[in-house]
């Protein structure tokens, strides 16, 4: 993959996790582009993982918003750059999705299914009008000017 392609990718996978932000209550953040090399690969985590909780059913409802979270950046590639994306175990974002479902699942079949739905469900949230232009402009604006401020992106959003 070119150096080209890597951050038409990132950008759309920013402005996904942006998107996703928002419609989780979480804040905007500022986003920028990192220097692309073939040396370079990108490690992402998620900064909302909490540290414990007790009640079961926030557990699930935080363990949902992880898991949309992360997978939020694949959606948006798959809806913005190539809808032939989907799920690889190798990727950084996924693997934070397992982690995150696995804090719930009692077996790794249930993880799997658990992350797969809401990686159906995921794709469907972001692909909602007028989400899909709104990422797009976003990640456009991000691959034109290389840092957009909190501010800029809610402008997009």
């Amino acid at each position: 993959m070119d150096d080209e392609t890597k951050r038409h990718r990132f950008a759309a996978a920013e402005a996904g996790k942006a998107m996703m932000s928002l419609m989780l209550g979480r804040p905007a953040y500022p986003l920028s582009l990192p220097p692309f090399s073939p040396e370079k690969t990108l490690e992402k985590s998620d900064p909302f993982l909490p540290s414990h909780l007790r009640d079961f059913r926030r557990q699930r409802a935080l363990a949902e918003e992880q898991v949309l979270f992360a997978l939020s950046g694949l959606a948006a590639v798959r809806l913005l750059v190539d809808n032939r994306t989907g799920l690889s175990r190798d990727d950084p974002d996924v693997q934070s999705a397992y982690d995150a479902a696995r804090s719930i699942c009692g077996s790794e079949a249930e993880c799997t299914a658990f992350v797969e739905w809401l990686w159906q469900r995921c794709v469907a949230l972001l692909s909602l009008p007028p989400r899909p232009e709104r990422m797009g402009a976003l990640a456009e604006q991000l691959l034109r000017k290389g840092n957009l401020s909190e501010r800029e992106v809610l402008r997009f959003l």
